[in-house]
């Protein structure tokens, strides 16, 4: 084998490693005070592995863009209870994230790309729900 070839077969071998990296699923539970979450959902075996998650917690979140609802990250989270105090605040949420919060009242605040969205939500003891987030894709984006 030349030296060249002994280059190329390290930095597939290499590459291959950092794929496998990069799509191995890695949703630990993080907190925020006393707000537990996971983030994450990049790649399919993610994906798999936060859905796996979701009924842990009471309230799930998906983001996406466009009427195909391409999955997106880098949201900015904000997540306020009932008397406006913030409870989570993340700033790279998404395309999943799982929240445990306490039963209550909450506003839910995503922002993407300079766009905000607004949603309440009540939550329970029992069950979870799911807030689904979506922008339409603008002009300047295609």
């Amino acid at each position: 084998m030349t030296i060249k070839q002994t280059s190329m077969a390290v930095m597939m071998a290499l590459s291959g490693v950092l794929l496998a990296d990069v799509g191995m699923a890695d949703v630990r539970v993080q907190s925020q005070g006393e707000v537990k979450y996971v983030n994450g959902g990049f790649g399919l075996e993610d994906r798999e592995a936060m859905r796996a998650q979701a009924k842990d917690f009471n309230l799930n979140l998906s983001f996406s863009e466009g009427a195909r609802g391409t999955f997106v990250a880098d949201v900015k989270l904000f997540i306020t209870d009932k008397t406006g105090d913030t409870v989570l605040k993340l700033d790279h949420a998404g395309p999943l994230t799982h929240v445990r919060l306490a039963a209550g009242r909450y506003q839910v605040v995503a922002e993407y790309n300079n766009r905000t969205i607004r949603k309440s939500v009540t939550l329970d003891s029992k069950g979870a729900g799911w807030l689904y987030f979506n922008w339409p894709v603008q002009e300047e984006d295609r």
